[in-house]
């Protein structure tokens, strides 16, 4: 399925920002929304307002390919207070694992907003954090390392383990494995005649 974007078809200058949109999740349960942008002024997507960082926020190039694939991006966010540094270092929130949404928005002539396209869906699995002193004001940079959800897809551990717990953990009355623990770090000859042993060890 091909998706064309009016705002660019056929145009030779393009005027862009990047809009992200980050679900955290709480410690003490559900989630909160937090949404900035390269902008310049507020700007409106889907009914959330997405407040304007300007430079303060740049984002690594994005891999482009026809079929889906495997790649991670970073969000970088200079400028940061110390009341806001409190989301990414405070145990209440759930910063790692927490939803990651990147929209690229496009303007008209008249730098008026006219469409987005979804760029980019994930989860940060890591993030880093630099202190920047300038005379008496300190200010701190936050990078988020953000992973796709194939990428995450692919990486999720399926199937069953080889112990009796495992394997009647869906069905209680499976006994497939109930000798593995005897079994466990036991010699076996593979391939040895049965008559060489004799009824107490070899013959």
């Amino acid at each position: 399925m091909t998706t064309t974007i009016t705002s660019v078809n056929n145009k030779v200058k393009i005027t862009d920002s990047e809009f992200i949109k980050l679900t955290i999740e709480l410690t003490a349960g559900g989630f909160e929304v937090y949404t900035f942008s390269s902008a310049y002024k507020e700007e409106v997507i889907n009914g959330q307002t997405y407040l304007p960082t300007g430079s303060f926020l740049s984002i690594s190039q994005h891999q482009k390919s026809i079929e889906s694939t495997n790649f991670d991006t970073t969000v970088a966010l200079a400028g940061i207070d110390s009341q806001n540094i409190f989301i990414a270092l405070s145990p209440t929130y759930k910063l790692k694992g927490s939803k990651i949404e990147i929209y690229r928005g496009f303007y008209n002539d008249a730098y008026i907003l006219t469409e987005t396209s979804l760029r980019f869906t994930g989860i940060i699995n890591n993030f880093t954090i630099s202190e920047d002193q300038n005379e008496n004001d300190l200010s701190y940079s936050v990078a988020l390392t953000c992973s796709n959800f194939k990428t995450i897809f692919e990486n999720k551990r399926s199937g069953r383990f080889t112990n009796k717990a495992s394997w009647q953990k869906y069905n209680p009355t499976d006994k497939s494995m109930n000798r593995i623990e005897t079994l466990h770090n036991k010699a076996f000859d593979f391939g040895r005649d049965t008559w060489s042993y004799g009824p107490y060890g070899e013959a």
